[in-house]
């Protein structure tokens, strides 16, 4: 499987030999999302995934802004990239801190194998310390914030100005800051935190996320004020060795 990232031109990162495209394999159509003329798909080999990860951490955040990473609905895999976002940066003199904002469900601790504990709600509120609301992962340049208890009331919390706020008071600390953020079709709070000009990122599933499901979801965010700074198209299929798509 490959991963794509539609909405930013190929980085500098890239191989000279990787190709621009636009995908006729998946029924996300770059040009009926964002409109023709203005979308450039960016075909990434395995061993490029990395690099043009952190790219896309370094770019759409412009160096202090959280990005949010999300899909339009469940299962399309917006865990494993952000989680794969956040470990890009390890070989990097950068510091990166990944928060998980799923109060129901935790993709990135299930991936990363880290405790449960304090985390985001205890950090927001002041409970807990802000050095005991976040662990190492992979390395200490690199940490995970986990969800924390919220006790209830997910919507007021992500409504609040407390939230931003404390991104604000952290951000002179982390070079870049994920958030692991709930579906946008399923839950309200992905748009609330959009809506305080985060850039969001779609993760989509190239086998089966439609192409009006992410009209939708995109709709949503830019009616609330936000910004879809891009798509990546995860687990599109490549029927040919690895070595094959390298020497193209």
């Amino acid at each position: 499987m490959v991963t794509e990232l539609v909405g930013h031109p190929v980085s500098q990162s890239s191989r000279s030999g990787d190709s621009l495209l636009i995908s006729s394999e998946c029924d996300i159509d770059a040009n009926t999302i964002f409109g023709k003329g203005k979308i450039e798909l960016m075909q990434v080999i395995p061993k490029a995934v990395n690099e043009d990860l952190f790219w896309v951490v370094d770019n759409v955040g412009n160096g202090r802004k959280p990005i949010i990473f999300t899909s339009p609905r469940p299962g399309a895999g917006a865990s494993s990239i952000a989680y794969q976002s956040a470990i890009s940066v390890v070989a990097r003199n950068t510091r990166v801190l990944l928060i998980d904002c799923n109060f129901r469900s935790h993709g990135c601790r299930e991936l990363s194998h880290l405790r449960s504990g304090h985390g985001l709600a205890e950090a927001v509120s002041g409970d807990q310390p802000l050095e005991q609301c976040h662990q190492s992962l992979i390395s200490e340049r690199v940490r995970y914030m986990p969800p924390g208890d919220i006790g209830g009331g997910i919507h007021g919390f992500f409504d609040s100005d407390d939230f931003p706020a404390f991104l604000d008071t952290i951000s002179s600390d982390f070079t870049h800051i994920l958030l692991d953020a709930p579906a946008v079709l399923n839950y309200a709070e992905t748009t609330l935190m959009a809506r305080r000009g985060f850039p969001v990122i779609f993760v989509t599933d190239a086998r089966k996320t439609r192409s009006q499901t992410v009209r939708e979801a995109r709709e949503r965010i830019l009616d609330a004020g936000g910004e879809v700074a891009g798509i990546i198209l995860n687990r599109r299929p490549f029927y040919l060795p690895n070595f094959v798509y390298q020497m193209l």
